[in-house]
């Protein structure tokens, strides 16, 4: 990975923002690679207890981690704009990003080697063109950058933290508030490496806006707005404000869940679920551009398994 170190970071560790930014490694497994010579800041090998600074360059590649050399695939991609200096795609939900150990294909970025003829290379080699992230299971738009020049000012805005998303969840559970800010710093889970978790004291500061737009009982209608981007930040934070977002395996509190189960009754034999993934979709992301400074304003329509959930609940609601 490469990274640039923002305000919000000024100050860590090195171990300890690698562990931030790594899903798949715990802090133990990194800082035996750092002391094997894995990280670099700056162009200069450093150790796991060496503090970092706004506006350095951070890079680190784990032995761990050596993948194939990643591969065009001739995957369907939506694309929803593109031009000579960036691309927007709506992801789908169930795709990851980039590959990961025991996931080499199948991923967006093997997709966008096929599809475009030029992308970014200001990251690792395996992921070519790719901006930021969305989790494997959240569905929607997710910028691609087709050169170096046009990637640094888009990951500048992701840093600066002036670019707006805007995502959608059905949740379960009864919001306190029709509107609010939920304000609560996150870090790596005290047990659980692969998950995020409310960390008052050592945590990353992390800020989520949400809007009630219809209850159903038991079930919500959310447009949620992240003002910081950490990982799973909105997943979490939700969460904890005990209204996890629908079919999230992770901090939820079932998986899937079928029409019937909507509705408040136990399913019918042989019932098949009619959601399998969390229930949180990109719809709208607004930046500038990076050539000609305009707003830019991409929309991904909302796929159809959370419309069927929408159509169940409402008509539940009726």
């Amino acid at each position: 990975m490469k990274q640039s170190v923002d305000e919000s970071d000024a100050g860590r560790r090195l171990d300890k923002f690698l562990a931030d930014h790594l899903d798949n490694l715990s802090r133990t497994a990194i800082q035996r690679a750092i002391k094997s010579g894995a990280a670099q800041v700056n162009g200069e090998p450093a150790q796991s207890r060496t503090i970092l600074h706004p506006g350095d360059n951070v890079e680190f590649r784990s032995p761990d981690l050596t993948l194939a050399p990643l591969a065009p695939e001739d995957i369907p991609l939506t694309i929803l704009y593109e031009d000579d200096d960036l691309a927007a795609v709506d992801k789908p939900s169930g795709m990851m990003v980039h590959p990961a150990p025991g996931k080499a294909t199948g991923t967006l970025a093997n997709a966008l080697l096929y599809h475009f003829a030029t992308l970014s290379q200001h990251n690792d080699s395996d992921r070519p063109g790719i901006v930021h992230r969305l989790d494997a299971d959240t569905s929607g738009v997710i910028l691609i950058a087709k050169n170096n020049l046009a990637h640094r000012a888009l990951a500048a805005q992701f840093e600066q933290h002036t670019v707006e998303k805007t995502y959608m969840a059905v949740v379960e559970g009864e919001a306190r508030f029709d509107a609010d800010v939920i304000q609560l710093p996150l870090g790596r889970h005290f047990k659980t490496p692969v998950k995020q978790a409310v960390r008052v004291g050592d945590g990353r500061e992390a800020q989520t806006a949400y809007r009630v737009l219809e209850r159903f009982g038991g079930f919500a209608w959310l447009e949620v707005s992240p003002r910081t981007g950490r990982t799973h930040q909105i997943r979490v934070h939700l969460a904890n404000q005990q209204m996890p977002v629908l079919c999230d395996a992770t901090y939820g509190r079932r998986k899937s869940v079928t029409a019937s189960q909507l509705r408040g009754r136990a399913p019918s034999p042989g019932e098949k679920p009619i959601l399998q993934r969390q229930a949180l979709h990109a719809h709208q992301i607004r930046f500038n551009h990076p050539t000609t400074q305009k707003e830019v304003c991409l929309t991904a329509d909302i796929p159809d398994d959370l419309l069927q959930v929408l159509k169940v609940l409402r008509d539940k609601s009726d």
